[in-house]
């Protein structure tokens, strides 16, 4: 059982203790049961509770670290590994990656729809997070007002509704998640796969949100949902602690995907000849493979796949896909910021980039295909063993402290150890190339002329009312898919308001109501600082307002009066703090 006596913690930390120890002991004869006790005692099932010794085994025995500096012409700090981003990699360096672009598959579409079909897509969408940089408590409670449901967070695919017209003309609202089960078994009534199954990949905090969707989707079939735990967090003195506890971060679906290959149980009864999962955003409608991503996977026998898109200037913070040495890498922000690259990072693929080469930005969609995976990963984990298999997917330790007001009302820091799915995959595609000596992970890279086809998250509360209650996209009522309009591509957003440390724009019904009937078509980037409302505007190429005013102003009157109309167009407006409007040109 779960302990939760006041020695819990305590208790916890002696049994870890003791399999420590005995893990030490040439014997190891207690190790099994030791093992077992400590399972039990953090209320795990056998694969959280394995991820989670991975990350507490990587965090208590560190590899020594290897700093990394991305490429530069001028030289690089000696001692130091150089990645080369691919946007700036050499030719000789760059063809060590081994990827295809979307539009080489889309030419050779018909090679690959045959195979797709004849495919089972087992779609596995993350639901586990709560999603809490978009703020919808209001906005939920109005959505769910007439439903008799109790307020409840759960995930932002769970929590967020789009307006879809039956065939009857009426108009229903439907979750996001909804709309991902619909937009599926449409595609296999159109046999563009051969079979779909779903599962769900949940945590404690999101699984009865998304049974509410199930019970409408009777007919759509389901594998065992996936329950993502909360485990233990380490207080400042490196001791487990129950005090606080949080999920160990989505690089456990990697896991439970990789896990799948060696046990028959942890996979779906396939009725085609092919199984292929899919691992994508839940609150995404475009993380979703296509047949022509599938079907290439198929024939050329590609283990594993991960999705990237080219960066815009919307990813400048995102991680990118580099080659370090011999192996492939996700190089982020913090580390170039640590080694004083930050801006160079920023601008590659946008400004800085070798020819037509572009930056590769993982968009956290991930194929695998078990006909190729099943026979090696079990030949591997009858070789080194099923928990030596594990350590070999230890993702990049992301250290996340966290403060909270305990029960004692003493403030303390906790640190939640976690890691990511892309860091994962690779570090097993690192082993697998030195163990092998050929690549297991290969790269789709969509061109930015398709990235809302497969990559269209909900990062922000202004994300939700792009796709969804603006003319930026149109969501088509038949293939339940999100189409864009306009001619330029996804403008760049920054919404600020120091009052209240931007947390005005985070929220849903801010953003619905202070957007409400705003032309975003050809919007290219907008700058706000402030408290605003646009309802009504037309705002397009390069437009910035400045709200001086401790109160929120109204766009739509203020440029009334200053133009005589309701249009900005690469202008800025600034109210100042007396409320007097001024629109200059940009």
């Amino acid at each position: 059982m779960v302990l939760s006596e006041k020695t819990a913690g305590d208790e916890l930390n002696s049994r870890m203790a003791s399999f420590l120890e005995a893990s030490n002991h040439p014997s190891g004869k207690d190790l099994p049961r030791l093992r077992e006790e400590l399972r039990k005692s953090m209320g795990l099932d056998e694969t959280n509770f394995s991820a989670f010794m991975v990350l507490y085994d990587s965090f208590k025995n560190p590899q020594p670290k290897t700093r990394v500096e991305i490429f530069s012409h001028s030289g690089n700090t000696p001692g130091r590994s150089v990645a080369y981003p691919t946007a700036i990699a050499p030719k000789d360096i760059l063809a060590k990656l081994p990827f295809v672009s979307y539009a080489n598959l889309l030419s050779r579409l018909s090679e690959f729809k045959p195979l797709a079909t004849r495919t089972t897509l087992w779609v596995k969408k993350m639901q586990a997070g709560t999603g809490s940089t978009v703020v919808r408590d209001d906005y939920l409670q109005a959505a769910r007002a007439n439903t008799g449901e109790t307020l409840k967070i759960g995930a932002k695919g769970t929590d967020l509704y789009a307006s879809v017209a039956n065939t009857d003309g009426t108009v229903v609202q439907r979750a996001l998640a909804e709309l991902q089960v619909l937009q599926l078994l449409r595609a296999e009534k159109q046999n563009e796969f051969g079979e779909i199954v779903f599962q769900d990949l949940v945590s404690t905090e999101t699984e009865e949100a998304l049974e509410r969707i199930w019970a409408k989707e009777p007919s759509a079939k389901r594998f065992e949902k996936f329950v993502q735990a909360q485990v233990p967090s380490l207080d400042e003195s490196q001791k487990l602690s129950l005090n606080r506890t949080a999920p160990s971060g989505h690089w456990i679906f990697a896991v439970d995907a990789l896990r799948a290959a060696l046990h028959d149980r942890y996979r779906p009864k396939s009725n085609c000849e092919h199984l292929v999962a899919a691992i994508g955003n839940g609150e995404d409608l475009s993380s979703t493979p296509d047949p022509a991503m599938v079907g290439w996977m198929l024939k050329e026998k590609i283990p594993i796949v991960m999705v990237t898109t080219e960066k815009t200037s919307n990813d400048l913070k995102g991680g990118q896909i580099s080659l370090v040495e011999d192996h492939v890498s996700i190089i982020e922000q913090a580390q170039a910021k640590e080694a004083g690259q930050l801006e160079l990072f920023e601008q590659l693929g946008v400004t800085v980039k070798n020819d037509d080469q572009i930056a590769f930005f993982n968009t956290n969609m991930a194929l695998f295909n078990y006909e190729v995976l099943v026979p090696q990963l079990q030949a591997l984990a009858t070789e080194i063993g099923e928990h030596a298999f594990l350590d070999l997917l230890a993702p990049d330790l992301i250290m996340n402290w966290k403060e909270q007001t305990d029960d004692d009302g003493m403030a303390r820091k906790y640190l939640q150890i976690e890691g990511a799915m892309g860091s994962s995959l690779l570090n097993f595609d690192r082993y697998w190339r030195r163990r092998f000596g050929k690549p297991l992970v290969h790269f789709i890279n969509v061109e930015s002329q398709f990235r809302t086809q497969f990559f269209s998250p909900i990062k922000t509360a202004f994300d939700y009312f792009m796709q969804f209650h603006s003319d930026k996209f149109h969501l088509n009522p038949k293939t339940f898919r999100l189409e864009s309009r306009g001619k330029s591509g996804l403008p760049l957003i920054n919404l600020k308001d120091e009052e209240t440390k931007d947390q005005y724009y985070a929220d849903v019904s801010n953003i619905l109501t202070g957007f409400e009937g705003t032309a975003i078509g050809d919007l290219e980037s907008l700058n706000i600082s402030g408290k605003v409302s646009a309802r009504g505007m037309v705002l397009s190429g390069k437009v910035v307002i400045e709200n001086h005013l401790n109160e929120v102003v109204n766009v739509a009157s203020m440029t009334l009066r200053e133009t005589g109309g309701r249009t900005l167009r690469n202008q800025k407006l600034v109210v100042d703090s007396r409320g007097r409007p001024t629109v200059t040109e940009l």
